[in-house]
């Protein structure tokens, strides 16, 4: 370390230390320990040490300066708003009238006619077990409708089918009556009679469709109906000849304007045994 005496008088050394304060500082900077009397300045080549110094009070702030007068350029006054500018004339290209309306362009084909289909509602009935006997005229169960008069129109169908065996008994030709009335069963007169051939000695099985069209209705109905066969055996058993047969008739007129019921008997002779073992039937195209 290297120390040099400044004023030999005061007892003041000025020191120039190679060992540094214990805190970092630029250039000029200046520590003061009050307590210990020293001062450090900071030097290109390191701290300036000072000792025995004596740190007087710390001088009076000074006045702060009078504020300078604001210059003479100020912002002037807003403008008038200006007037508004004529308007200008219009130009060269106006809108033009609408044009009148085109021709109607060629009529498309036409398309092909659909499939006539069935018009109004269908009622539905059938039988739910065997019915046996047929000696004589027998109401089929499973074939009555009990007919909506304000419903019928030309062309409402009254279908049955029947499922049928007979035994080896029986020659008579099988009558199918058609009957329309108020009791809805085999009290009801026949409106409509159909014959198939004669039956042999020959037990059989086979369906029978019956097909029946109002033709009229009202207080003079008529209906036309068709009834056929179709058996097991070709010749024998449920009738003779081929083994598809079929009959078909025209009623005379009968009252249908009143509440009624439309079903189906079968008379397949005293001699012979049927048993039915099922019937469906429709009612179909009635007026909605």
């Amino acid at each position: 370390m290297r120390e040099m005496i400044v004023s030999s008088g005061t007892g003041h050394s000025i020191t120039v230390s190679d060992e540094a304060p214990d805190f970092r500082a630029h250039e000029g900077s200046m520590h003061v320990d009050k307590l210990a009397g020293n001062v450090y300045v900071m030097q290109p080549d390191g701290w300036l040490h000072i000792t025995g110094a004596t740190i007087g009070p710390q001088g009076l702030k000074g006045d702060k300066g009078d504020k300078g007068d604001i210059g003479l350029t100020g912002k002037g006054d807003k403008g008038d708003k200006g007037d508004r500018g004529d308007q200008g004339l219009p130009g060269p290209f106006g809108k033009g009238d609408k044009g009148d309306k085109g021709d109607p362009g060629p009529r498309g084909l036409q398309g092909l006619k659909g499939e006539s289909g069935y018009s109004g509602h269908t009622l539905y009935n059938q039988s739910t077990s065997p019915q046996s006997g047929f000696e004589t005229h027998t109401y089929l169960i499973g074939s009555l409708f009990k007919l909506p008069v304000e419903q019928l129109q030309p062309g409402t169908r009254y279908r049955v089918r029947v499922a049928a065996t007979k035994s080896a008994a029986g020659l008579m030709k099988p009558i199918f009556q058609v009957r329309y009335g108020r009791y809805g069963n085999k009290n009801d007169p026949p409106v409509l009679e159909m014959k198939l051939p004669a039956q042999t000695a020959m037990a059989d099985k086979g369906l029978f469709d019956v097909e029946v069209v109002f033709r009229t209705i009202g207080e003079n109905a008529t209906i036309f109906g068709v009834v056929q066969v179709q058996h097991d055996h070709n010749t024998v058993g449920f009738c003779t000849g081929a083994a598809n047969k079929s009959a078909f008739a025209s009623s005379g007129p009968f009252d249908a304007s009143g509440v009624g019921g439309i079903s189906l008997s079968i008379n397949a002779g005293e001699d012979s045994i049927w048993t039915v073992e099922q019937v469906t039937a429709t009612l179909e195209n009635l007026r909605g």
